[in-house]
């Protein structure tokens, strides 16, 4: 639940106020924001961490230019990415067990 808030409400304003173009503002904060889950969980396979990696990158993206247009959405937005954890979790439990 921490991580919208932090790229889209915190990070992408401050990148805004930089005077950097509007695109790289929007793509910064969700480029990291996709990368970052590519290591969960973390298989020595370069064809997993790239596939894991390209998975969210694309949804990164559709959220921070979401939020750019709208910021009444990131609630949403924030519980679409809950659901995604969620399915993630559920995934790796079924593998653990």
């Amino acid at each position: 639940m921490t991580e919208i808030p932090l790229y889209f409400i915190t990070v992408m304003p401050r990148i805004k106020a930089q005077n950097v173009p509007r695109w790289l503002a929007i793509d910064l904060p969700s480029l990291i924001l996709g990368l970052q889950h590519f290591a969960v969980p973390f298989v020595f396979d370069i064809r997993f961490i790239a596939w894991r990696a390209l998975m969210f990158i694309p949804f990164a993206f559709c959220f921070g230019i979401v939020r750019s247009w709208q910021l009444r959405l990131l609630p949403y937005i924030a519980v679409i990415h809950v659901l995604m954890d969620l399915s993630f979790a559920i995934m790796l439990l079924s593998v653990v067990n």
